[in-house]
């Protein structure tokens, strides 16, 4: 540890461990009051989701702290529900089970519903009729096909898969189509809900 005022942060088991402690020590009443936002303890749990979210969340969970069930749930995205175990599952409770599988999949279906709209086409083109209709559906049937369409995609590998059928295009309109459509998928996938 350095010489600044920092002062040393429990590990999250500790802060779990305390605060589940203190839940039982005063009868579940008063974790609400350790794990909020003007108690350190809040900041120093805020710390760990990027590490462990899941359980983070399954701490909220179980404590029906849906403050700390929300923000951590951003960092949930590339969690794999078949590899969840079952004792984290009992642990976060249906509820937050429930909002956590409606998330990622509502995710999962706000990006297909925007890569499944076509861009638009270019009647004039001098290319063949549909050619830039048909990239696109290649490039979003590579994506389904590669099990690429997740909650936790980001934005880069959208934009460089799709960016790739710019470099089969002749025509300039059709180019600006399609960088024009590129930038609507990623500004729905932006704008898409990111926490429970």
């Amino acid at each position: 540890m350095t010489e600044t005022s920092e002062k040393p942060v429990p590990s999250l088991d500790t802060l779990l461990s305390l605060a589940g402690q203190y839940c039982l020590a005063a009868n579940g009443n008063a974790i609400t009051r350790l794990v909020m936002p003007a108690n350190p303890a809040h900041d120093n749990v805020l710390l760990e989701p990027p590490k462990t979210p899941l359980d983070v969340y399954a701490f909220a969970g179980q404590h029906n702290l849906a403050d700390l069930a929300v923000t951590t749930s951003a960092h949930l995205h590339a969690v794999r529900l078949s590899t969840m175990s079952d004792d984290v599952a009992l642990r976060m409770g249906p509820v937050y089970l429930h909002r956590l599988v409606t998330l990622l999949m509502e995710r999962e279906r706000s990006l297909e519903r925007l890569l499944l709209q076509n861009p638009p086409t270019h009647k004039n083109c001098a290319q063949k009729l549909g050619s830039l209709t048909d990239a696109w559906m290649f490039a979003v049937f590579n994506l389904l096909g590669a099990d690429q369409i997740r909650p936790d995609v980001p934005v880069g590998v959208l934009r460089d898969t799709l960016g790739v059928i710019g470099t089969e295009l002749r025509c300039e309109t059709c180019k600006l189509l399609l960088d024009a459509k590129i930038q609507q998928v990623v500004d729905g996938w932006l704008n898409t809900r990111r926490t429970i």
